[in-house]
């Protein structure tokens, strides 16, 4: 029996102000080969609604797990229309479950704003859990995600779906833990929506600890060069300094000094100061052998992607201990002309120079082993670091800034705060006393105005 809900005109006029963009977004059109008009599909058991538990129009979406035996996701997606960097957009979709049929621990609906590159590659992935088993039933809950867009975007996506965890344990008593074990239930779905929010945002750095994976590609938000035989990818098996996973990369062992890693760009600015930074530690008992390295660089581009400043320093070697994580981290100013700032994590495999293996020939066989370990990685602008005695940032610690430091008090200015205590008080002047006296002395302190 369809569920009868209250105030669906409301709810439908809400949601329709912002569809314009998205085909068929009440899955009212049939589709074929996928089951709805406009709207791709992975997985299975996707369904037409026809009579349970409708929002707007005659049809909604319903999706429930496959019953494999293994974790499973099955769902629909949308590519929606063109983006930029820097843009706000927001997914939206209205789901719920129906008593008696309601979703069961280890299964939920998911739903996620994907952003994509000119070369349909995905680059962000901005996921929600829409619906759980602890939702209330017999009516539909109005779900957003929203993220800004990263450098490359070129497009936006709208994924919808339902996933199914593993069978843990023998749910059903037949003394197997087998599909007949997965979680039940099944979630609707109607109004699906796309809106763009707003331009010209911040763009963030992003999964600087390597959890985070995206359809397509392992890294989120980076991209991996020289990975030929699959050799730099998210690691959860071996160490990590931060959550679970890491990212591991190896030699490609093709006969020849080659270099594998990953980078990833956010917009700078000529003059700013950034710092690139990673943790970094050899494989243990995989340790590279001599000749191999790795390095992280911060490399500035301008706006047609052209280098234009490389700033590398040496991470590890064979020589460097596997017995704990490195910080390791480089900053530079960035020159005229500069659009990004990029990070770079680069492990390089040395070329072959004798018959390591013994069969008589001098190839990729005989290249050092050995593979590194990144994690925590972040790029960010450096912290300005002038001398807390001059406020009125000319370089010079002069009797000049006693004036500045009056007018930042009187106007409440953050270069008011000598001290650092995060208000501005009397007491900063007496900081600043103290610093002008250390300065001038050869012993200047430094704060972040």
């Amino acid at each position: 029996m369809r569920a009868q809900l209250a105030s669906i005109a409301a709810i439908a006029m809400i949601a329709g102000t912002a569809q314009s963009q998205i085909i068929n977004p009440s899955f009212e059109n049939p589709g074929f080969p996928d089951v709805f008009d406009g709207w791709g599909q992975f997985g299975s058991n996707i369904n037409p609604d026809l009579d349970e538990l409708i929002l707007d129009g005659d049809v909604a979406c319903k999706i429930f797990g496959q019953f494999i035996g293994a974790r499973n996701d099955s769902g629909l997606f949308q590519t929606v229309g063109a983006a930029n960097p820097g843009e706000i957009w927001e997914a939206e979709i209205n789901v719920g479950h129906l008593t008696g049929d309601e979703l069961q621990p280890g299964a939920a609906a998911f739903l996620s704003l994907v952003f994509i590159d000119g070369n349909g590659v995905n680059l962000f992935d901005e996921a929600i859990d829409a619906l759980l088993p602890a939702d209330p039933t017999d009516t539909y809950l109005n779900r957003t995600v929203s993220a800004v867009a990263p450098l490359g975007t070129a497009q936006v996506q709208i994924v919808i779906g339902f996933s199914q965890a593993e069978p843990t344990s023998d749910v059903n008593g037949d003394t197997v833990i087998d599909a007949g074990d997965q979680a039940g239930g099944a979630a609707h779905y109607d109004l699906a929506a796309v809106n763009f929010v707003s331009a010209g945002n911040a763009i963030p750095f992003r999964n600087g600890s390597f959890e985070n994976g995206v359809f397509g590609r392992e890294f989120e938000s980076w991209t991996a060069f020289g990975n030929s035989i699959g050799n730099v990818g998210q690691n959860f098996e071996v160490p990590s300094s931060d959550g679970d996973a890491s990212c591991f990369i190896y030699g490609q062992f093709n006969g020849v000094q080659n270099d594998s890693g990953v980078f990833q760009s956010v917009p700078a600015a000529a003059g700013e100061n950034w710092e690139a930074s990673v943790k970094v530690r050899p494989n243990p008992g995989d340790e590279p052998g001599e000749g191999n390295t790795a390095t992280l660089s911060l490399v500035f581009l301008d706006g047609s992607g052209n280098v234009l400043a490389d700033n590398p320093v040496l991470a590890a070697d064979h020589t460097t201990s596997s017995a704990g994580f490195s910080d390791v981290s480089v900053s530079a100013v960035a020159p005229a002309g500069t659009a990004e700032a990029q990070i770079v994590l680069v492990y390089s495999q040395g070329e072959p120079l004798s018959d390591v293996n013994g069969d008589t020939v001098i190839d990729g066989g005989d290249q050092p082993t050995g593979a590194i370990i990144f994690d925590e990685a972040n790029l960010q602008i450096a912290s300005a670091g002038v001398d807390c005695c001059d406020v009125n940032g000319d370089g010079a610690c002069t009797a000049t800034d006693f004036s500045a430091w009056v007018g930042a008090f009187n106007a409440g200015a953050p270069n008011c705060d000598v001290n650092q205590d995060g208000s501005c008080s009397p007491t900063d002047f007496s900081a600043w006393v103290g610093a002008y006296n250390a300065s001038n002395a050869g012993n200047p302190s430094t704060c972040n105005f």
